[in-house]
């Protein structure tokens, strides 16, 4: 069994500003097939002349798409800003899920399971229409997954050698709280040499700079050379009450998410949605209200 169990969300947001802030205080460190090739018509004496016999299926390796935009948390009022995907850390698909909107299901951590029985949960996964697999939510950290390397490589490869058997491509890493440390670094080598499947890197950042972000998001990719998901952001400064405005929020936003839709390698992103408004550690930059209505930001963001 992963994560939380099947129909349960994740709720740990108070445990991860707790951790963000005691970790701040002693380190701040943070950063489809090729379109078919058309028919060529050559334009020669007055005639054209057509060339080639057919379409040419010419796709030498999987291309990049445009990046979809998702929410992380508020599931129920994800298609509000209009994301085509959301995650709550937990492997259950909400019962109040908006129409239209696709959810990734998450195996938020490793607890043993077999072969056998990750296989079987996969297929669960993929009968139950997930699109993608998240895998390991920050096994980093001691207060989220706390996994080692070498026991989450052992959770991995059963849901690599299960989304192989199945025809699935869309398994995606774990998301560290540095995904430029030790630990990824490891577990990615390891990812590599033994051709474990990955369709990309997950990445959580919350950089208070647009530009250091970016430069973060843009260091990962080279650093592994994989496609990637954004699946945490916004800025904060650790603190609270915390020194960054709304305004703040909406000059990152407006650098930061355009940033990322015009990377070819980045193919999701999702905010995090894990406040509401106030003036504590990232409530700044909620994008909903307690009463599910958008704030200004969120209002930005729908407009993405």
């Amino acid at each position: 069994m992963h994560g939380l169990p099947h129909g349960v969300c994740c709720c740990f947001d108070a445990d991860r500003i707790e951790w963000r802030i005691a970790s701040n205080e002693s380190n701040l460190k943070h950063e489809r097939l090729e379109k078919n090739k058309m028919k060529t018509i050559s334009k020669k004496c007055g005639s054209y002349l057509l060339l080639g016999a057919s379409v040419a299926l010419m796709s030498l390796s999987p291309q990049a798409q445009a990046a979809n935009k998702g929410t992380a948390g508020q599931c129920a009022n994800a298609n509000k800003v209009n994301a085509t995907w959301t995650y709550n850390w937990g492997a259950g698909k909400p019962s109040n899920l908006p129409s239209g909107v696709e959810f990734y299901p998450m195996w938020w951590s490793y607890y043993g399971a077999t072969q056998t029985a990750d296989t079987a949960a996969l297929v669960a996964l993929v009968d139950g229409g997930a699109p993608v697999l998240l895998m390991y939510n920050e096994p980093d950290n001691s207060s989220q997954a706390n996994l080692t390397t070498a026991y989450a490589l052992q959770g991995y490869t059963h849901a690599s050698v299960a989304a192989k058997s199945i025809g699935f491509g869309n398994l995606i890493s774990p998301a560290c709280a540095d995904d430029g440390d030790t630990w990824m670094s490891e577990f990615m080598a390891a990812v590599k040499a033994n051709g474990l499947l990955c369709h990309a890197v997950a990445i959580h950042n919350y950089d208070s700079s647009a530009s250091s972000f970016l430069s973060y998001v843009d260091g990962i990719h080279n650093k592994y050379g994989y496609n990637v998901y954004v699946t945490e952001f916004a800025p904060t400064d650790w603190k609270s009450p915390t020194s960054i405005t709304v305004a703040d929020c909406e000059s990152f936003m407006a650098t930061a998410v355009p940033g990322l839709k015009s990377r070819s390698y980045v193919l999701d992103y999702s905010w995090y949605c894990g406040t509401t408004p106030g003036t504590g550690v990232l409530e700044t930059a909620a994008l909903f209200n307690t009463d599910g209505s958008l704030t200004a930001l969120g209002t930005q963001y729908k407009g993405y």
